[in-house]
């Protein structure tokens, strides 16, 4: 019985040690990446990428970022970063996509949410996560547009 206790121990304080170590790990590598951040004149458009709005308190991660351009299709992934609610986004993505002619075409909701947005030839999909170790919430927007059935 003493040697699981003893393991148990072991354990319980090879979780914490692993528990602060990424925890420290995340907060360095968060304080690392501020400088890769860029901040914007809020809200704004991002530049390759005009037909999304992105609301003030978000910051692009360049490290997470690519634009795509080939002859048949356009495209990118472009990740936010900030300290905002997930739900006073999806408000924000919900009111301002309709007004660049995007059309809400699906959405999952709940403690993270994921927004479908379409128009001719184009889709794009916003991934809203909120972080409880950083208490940062992060956005993906991946945008495409399909050009080869467009000529």
């Amino acid at each position: 019985m003493k040697g699981l206790q003893s393991l148990m121990a072991y354990l319980v304080l090879a979780l914490l040690a692993v528990g602060v170590q990424g925890c420290a790990y995340f907060d360095t590598a968060s304080e690392e990446n501020v400088s890769a951040l860029v901040p914007e004149s809020q809200p704004f458009y991002p530049r390759d990428f005009k037909e999304v709005l992105i609301p003030d308190g978000l910051a692009l991660d360049r490290a997470e970022s690519m634009y795509i351009k080939s002859e048949s299709f356009n495209g990118g992934i472009l990740n936010y970063q900030g300290r905002l609610e997930v739900n006073s986004l999806v408000e924000f993505f919900e009111n301002s996509m309709p007004q660049k002619g995007w059309t809400l075409s699906g959405s999952v909701k709940s403690l993270n949410s994921l927004l479908i947005f379409t128009k001719h030839q184009k889709t794009c999909m916003i991934s809203i996560t909120e972080s409880k170790l950083s208490m940062n919430t992060e956005v993906y927007i991946y945008v495409s547009e399909n050009l080869a059935t467009s000529k």
